[in-house]
């Protein structure tokens, strides 16, 4: 694949930027990396927070990882202009921050940045973030089941 120029998007692993670097199934990994971050952002691409294309992808290259949005929850609800006051935004900003700490979020961003390890040997096998995942999921849902919250399907 020597010679070829990827172009218009942040989801691409850093070696589909370098000439000739082997391209294994962790591209692949590494473009779930940004599918997560979509989630979490409230459907923001990697790096939108950069104009240019071509300082984002030397980010990439230099190892760097997009930052998250401090508001990654209720983005619609500000959009929409439906906080008002100075008490009402400040009591939402404080629900966004206690929401985004929420164990799942945090297990979708812990498995996300290994996603966006530099390195693909770094990075887990698609098995293992499904494995990650349901781990995370157990940890989360077993303390629910065992308080009587019960589980829903």
């Amino acid at each position: 694949m020597c010679n070829v120029k990827h172009r218009g998007s942040t989801y691409r692993s850093p070696e589909e930027y370098m000439d000739c670097a082997d391209q294994l199934d962790t591209i692949d990994v590494y473009a779930l990396g940004g599918v997560f971050y979509y989630l979490l952002s409230g459907g923001r691409r990697p790096w939108y927070y950069i104009e240019d294309y071509d300082l984002a992808i030397k980010r990439i290259l230099g190892g760097e990882k997009s930052a998250l949005p401090d508001d990654i929850l209720d983005e619609e609800r500000l959009d929409e202009g439906a906080i008002t006051g100075v008490e009402e935004f400040e009591v939402n900003a404080s629900s966004r921050r206690e929401r985004s700490r929420h164990p799942a979020l945090v297990a979708l961003r812990e498995v996300m940045m290994k996603c966006w390890e530099f390195k693909p040997e770094d990075r887990p096998s698609s098995l293992q973030v499904v494995q990650m995942l349901e781990e995370k999921w157990n940890d989360i849902i077993a303390p629910t089941i065992s308080s009587g919250g019960g589980r829903t399907r």
